[in-house]
């Protein structure tokens, strides 16, 4: 019975022992307002060292992400020309708050090339020489409608040959090309065929060279007042605006446009063609978007310039030398586009900064590199930064030059 009483005893002495560790524990799982102060501190001691270590790391995998995206994206649209036999179009479009920035690029569907109203349809072109424009051209009657051509669209005569341009509008018809209705359309709606010979008599179409200040090739047409005899035409019209003329929205293609991290711009004021060239600067708000256009052959032969000129907004390039577009940060961008005044801490501009990438296109075969930005010098901070545009270009043409490109 003793036996019996002891270890009734000690089985209660051990369950209150259980009991009482078991409040122990459950008391010390909590923690105190000051541990938990205590553990709050720490974390917010190694956000403070590792925050700081880590941001550049993520922005520069954002720009480096930027500029492999933009040359994905520029392949794309060149290998779509070559598949499809087709001119493809690639359109950078200018932000409205800050012209030289772009964040979204499309492709573009470009108008079918235009022969004509008829099968028929010809011109009969002369020499301009004292005339305002090189050359004219008469056309057919009914050959050219209303609505499908514009100046700035570029015209072959004959089935070979040098491309050349269509002249800007004028208010009279000996000086550049009619537009009756004023709809920025080149129309012959109120072409005369006086003599019955099948071609307008009173109003001409007025053609150019195809680049600006490019020199004409040696012409096989007589001279004005005097024709050549008839021959077929092709106009390869420029992308499809809306009805307000110049300035209107493109017709974008059916394929997803290339949308930038954010905070990653597409730098066009330091973008440009060449060693050093700034083609892409503008200073008006409503300024085009930059338009490179992939021939057939995957050859990016020209680009409209988005140039902000009244007399002729896209300006075109005949494209010899390669083409970059520097992908930095928004926050080197310019806030007064005038003034190129950085608004970084460090004063330093996109085209300055080491972190950033020049994606380059070789315009012989269309093929595309990315290179960082190259610094050769240092900078503010010590930072090394390139010591000017060309140098800051210098790894992205080299690799350019080792592919074919001058």
């Amino acid at each position: 019975m003793d036996e019996a009483k002891a270890f009734k005893v000690d089985r209660k002495v051990r369950i209150s022992s259980h009991l009482a560790d078991q409040a122990v524990r459950q008391r010390r799982a909590g923690l105190t307002l000051v541990e938990l102060l205590v553990v709050v501190g720490i974390i917010l001691l190694l956000l403070t060292i590792i925050v700081p270590r880590v941001q550049p790391g993520i922005e520069d995998q954002r720009l480096r992400e930027a500029a492999r995206s933009l040359n994905v994206f520029l392949a794309a649209a060149r290998v779509r020309a070559l598949e499809s036999g087709q001119p493809v179009g690639v359109a950078f479009q200018r932000l409205a708050e800050q012209p030289n920035a772009c964040r979204v690029v499309y492709q573009i569907q470009l108008p079918p090339p235009y022969a004509g109203e008829t099968l028929d349809a010809r011109v009969c072109v002369a020499i301009n020489s004292a005339g305002p424009t090189p050359i004219v051209a008469k056309v057919s009657m009914g050959a050219i409608a209303d609505g499908l051509v514009r100046p700035g669209d570029r015209i072959r005569f004959g089935h070979q040959g040098p491309w050349f341009v269509l002249a800007p509008i004028s208010s009279d018809p000996t000086k550049g090309n009619p537009d009756s209705n004023q709809n920025e359309f080149i129309d012959f709606d109120q072409g005369v065929d006086a003599n019955n010979d099948g071609f307008v008599d009173n109003l001409l179409l007025h053609v150019t060279a195809a680049a600006e200040g490019a020199p004409l090739p040696a012409l096989p047409w007589p001279t004005f007042p005097n024709f050549g005899p008839p021959v077929p035409f092709l106009i390869q019209r420029m992308p499809n605006l809306d009805n307000t003329g110049f300035g209107g929205s493109m017709l974008r293609s059916s394929v997803p446009p290339l949308q930038l991290p954010d905070q990653v711009v597409i730098d066009l004021g330091a973008s440009g063609i060449g060693a050093a060239g700034r083609h892409f600067a503008v200073q008006a708000p409503s300024a085009p978007p930059v338009l490179l256009i992939f021939s057939p052959t995957g050859s990016l032969e020209e680009a409209y310039l988005g140039g902000d000129l009244p007399a002729n907004p896209f300006r075109r390039a005949i494209l010899t030398e390669p083409i970059f577009f520097l992908v930095g940060s928004w926050e080197r961008m310019p806030v007064d586009v005038a003034s190129g005044v950085s608004p970084a801490e460090d004063g330093l501009l996109n085209w300055q900064d080491a972190r950033n990438f020049w994606v380059a296109i070789n315009p012989q075969n269309g093929l595309t590199t990315v290179a960082q930005v190259y610094a050769d010098t240092v900078g503010p901070g010590g930072v090394s930064v390139p010591a000017d545009l060309a140098r800051s270009r210098q790894m992205a043409r080299e690799t350019q030059i080792a592919m074919g490109g001058r």
